[in-house]
């Protein structure tokens, strides 16, 4: 059960014994849920819609695709990466790897 009024749409592991959620509050708004191990959730504002979230084996990095609204006609794809990859012990803005 979640603390808020969402609807869940994704899932994966945080490589801690956590888990994260995609979500859609009740007024379209997407967000990013965070479950810890103790149990403990939060939940960020997002600006994009998160279709799909994978946890990079051996590591604690999250990535999600998804889409965008788009400022013209159609929708622009994203790809959304979440802590560094190949540091299992250090979460924070990641990138791409190169």
């Amino acid at each position: 059960m979640l603390p808020w009024r969402v609807d869940p749409r994704s899932i994966a592991a945080d490589g801690h014994g956590g888990l994260w959620l995609s979500a859609l509050g009740l007024n379209g708004q997407p967000y990013a849920v965070h479950r810890t191990a103790s149990g403990r959730f939060s939940r960020t504002p997002i600006s994009t819609f998160l279709f799909g979230l994978a946890l990079i084996p051996g590591t604690a990095s999250l990535w999600g695709v998804g889409g965008a609204p788009a400022r013209t006609e159609g929708a622009s794809a994203v790809i959304w990466a979440f802590g560094r990859p190949g540091n299992s012990k250090t979460l924070g803005a990641g990138a791409a790897p190169a």
